[in-house]
């Protein structure tokens, strides 16, 4: 384990993203997050610092907005057990599962 972060109630972190470079595995599932942006902080690069990020799951979180956002490496993505009104574009070259069940 090279990185813990612990999101609070209005989707901010207690560490920064971008301590953890190495991280390949996000799971922020069964968190009360009102949209993706806020859950980690797109609109300040969060996942621009996290360069190998392979899996993001932010599973039944109260999501109703996916911003666009890009990453290269991410292979997998589950915004499952949203209640997604709006999913902006988004541009992955390696994603191979997304899942939006539920």
């Amino acid at each position: 384990l090279d990185c813990l972060v612990h999101p609070d109630d209005r989707g901010t972190s207690r560490a920064p993203l971008a301590a953890c470079p190495r991280l390949r595995k996000l799971t922020l599932r069964y968190n009360n997050f009102r949209d993706a942006a806020a859950a980690l902080s797109v609109h300040h690069g969060a996942l621009a610092a996290l360069p190998e990020l392979r899996e993001l799951a932010l599973d039944a979180c109260g999501v109703e907005v996916v911003p666009p956002f890009a990453h290269a490496k991410l292979e997998y993505l589950s915004l499952a057990s949203n209640r997604i009104q709006r999913m902006s574009e988004m541009q992955f070259q390696r994603l191979s599962l997304l899942d939006l069940s539920g």
